[in-house]
């Protein structure tokens, strides 16, 4: 799949790093839940919206012990004004003393083929 990714919306390419991320945080003992498109009819015709857990998170993992709210970017996205303010509501997000919000940022040095994980955290438990 990730061969296929080099000609795809950003819609798709950000879909393949979430369910990448879910993966690693399931093999990691997590239960994790992924932030699915919203469909909605206008007009008759179906339209899927991106929809993240509380406007910030894509994905939610839970374990016996944390909790871990994480948003999932991959580089080659511009960093612009809209991501710097949903950072600083990251930041001001929140949680109880068991929570963990993090950023896992997937960088494409390599090629697309072998993205690098780097995983920022905003707040550790």
């Amino acid at each position: 799949m990730a061969e296929d990714l080099i000609m795809v919306s950003t819609r798709k390419r950000g879909a393949y790093y979430e369910n990448k991320a879910k993966e690693h945080l399931e093999l990691m003992g997590y239960e994790v839940e992924r932030a699915l498109p919203k469909t909605i009819w206008i007009k008759g015709k179906t339209i899927s919206l991106h929809h993240d857990f509380f406007g910030l998170w894509d994905l939610i993992a839970v374990s016996p012990s944390t909790i871990l709210f994480v948003q999932v970017k991959y580089e080659g996205v511009k960093t612009n004004e809209n991501w710097q303010e949903k950072r600083k509501l990251m930041e001001k997000f929140a949680v109880p003393t068991n929570c963990r919000k993090e950023v896992w940022h997937y960088e494409v040095k390599e090629g697309i083929r072998n993205p690098q994980l780097r995983r920022e955290v905003i707040q550790d438990a």
